[in-house]
């Protein structure tokens, strides 16, 4: 994966959240965020295992683990608010959660009971963690920036995969929208939107 240039100013002393898959992409982010000094770096994660494994490698001191899963928006909120109460604010949230369900879905043949949980995980999860950053960031009144893992097919067409191109589409749109509604906070919703990557959803 190319290296990705960071202002090291922007993010020095920040509590950072990253979650979602964290065996490529979170992975490296966070290892990336550990060289540009933050106060922690918070890696929220459904495989235990692999977080705390993660965690313990950059080092206890700026990195610890939390479980979590993105389709639950009562666990989201619960891992703002633990965020807040234990730092008192948190300025990144990085959004990194996303499956494909395979390829070869065809509009011919959908069938919306398959697609339900890749919308839950890919879209409704992270329109949940937008919201709730959202508003922790307000209470705390913290110019932070979220940003969402969104993928090439956002802005184009992969054939075969169907519902993870809507789903990506959506999270563009969800961006665009977040950000008219809360630009007057000083606050930003971006997106990344990565080609394939050697993940273990690919």
């Amino acid at each position: 994966m190319a290296e990705v240039q960071i202002e090291k100013k922007r993010i020095e002393g920040e509590v950072i959240i990253l979650t979602g898959e964290a065996s490529v992409i979170g992975e490296k982010t966070s290892r990336i965020f550990a060289d540009h000094n933050p106060s922690m770096i918070v890696i929220a994660y459904i495989q235990d295992k692999k977080g705390h494994a993660i965690a313990t490698s950059i080092g206890s001191q700026i990195c610890f683990y939390i479980h979590y899963h993105v389709s639950d928006e009562l666990q989201v909120k619960s891992m703002v608010d633990f965020m807040v109460k234990r730092h008192g604010r948190f300025g990144i949230m990085f959004i990194n959660a996303g499956i494909t369900n395979g390829c070869h879905q065809r509009i011919l043949d959908i069938d919306l009971s398959d697609n339900e949980r890749l919308m839950t995980i890919n879209t409704r999860g992270m329109l949940d963690c937008v919201k709730h950053a959202g508003k922790a960031m307000i209470d705390s009144k913290v110019k932070g920036s979220r940003v969402c893992t969104s993928s090439i097919g956002a802005t184009s067409t992969l054939d075969g995969y169907l519902y993870y191109t809507m789903s990506k589409h959506a999270v563009q749109g969800l961006m665009k929208s977040a950000n008219q509604e809360i630009d007057k906070y000083g606050m930003s919703v971006n997106c990344v939107s990565p080609s394939a990557v050697g993940t273990l959803m690919m």
